[in-house]
């Protein structure tokens, strides 16, 4: 990607600027005003579709637990973007004072950018359908062996209690 050179100014400008949104309790409304320049959009949309990359990275490798560092800048990102722009549509003058090489810059990181996001969907729901599956096939198992056991003339199952494995499900994703 072209942006990779400035990778660690990307970074540092689009925490700053999440961080600083973030501060906001409550979604903008008509009377709030904040200054919102495209390179700052951009700076943030290239943020939020290199965090999604990396999302993707770890659903490939199935490092799940990795996901979860990435929820909290991801939701901020996102946020973020979106309050940028509301106002962007609730003062469309801003947009005047964007040049068009900024514009042309945005439309390239925004086709990257839905690149990635339909990739992350993509593996996201190929996530969910095989842990959905995974989940179904532990639970025929022990339905399966719940079903087999039963008791003899002696009162006992036959089975050793302490090769019974112990199954917990947890469904969510």
């Amino acid at each position: 990607m072209q942006y990779q050179a400035a990778n660690g100014h990307v970074n540092a400008k689009a925490t700053k600027l999440g961080a600083q949104m973030a501060q906001q309790q409550h979604p903008v409304d008509e009377a709030q005003s904040f200054p919102i320049t495209l390179s700052d959009l951009t700076a943030l949309t290239i943020r939020l579709a290199r965090v999604l990359a990396e999302e993707v990275d770890c659903l490939a490798h199935m490092k799940i637990k990795d996901i979860e560092a990435l929820q909290e800048e991801k939701t901020r990102l996102s946020r973020t973007i979106g309050l940028m722009k509301g106002e962007l549509e609730r003062n469309p003058s801003v947009m005047e004072s964007f040049t068009e090489e900024e514009k042309d810059s945005f439309r390239q990181v925004s086709s990257v950018f839905d690149t990635v996001l339909e990739e992350n969907r993509r593996r996201l729901l190929v996530a969910k359908e095989v842990n959905m599956q995974v989940v179904q096939a532990i639970s025929d198992v022990v339905r399966e062996e719940a079903q087999r056991a039963g008791y003899n003339r002696r009162g006992s199952n036959g089975m050793n209690r302490a090769l019974a494995p112990s199954v917990s499900l947890n469904k969510t994703i």
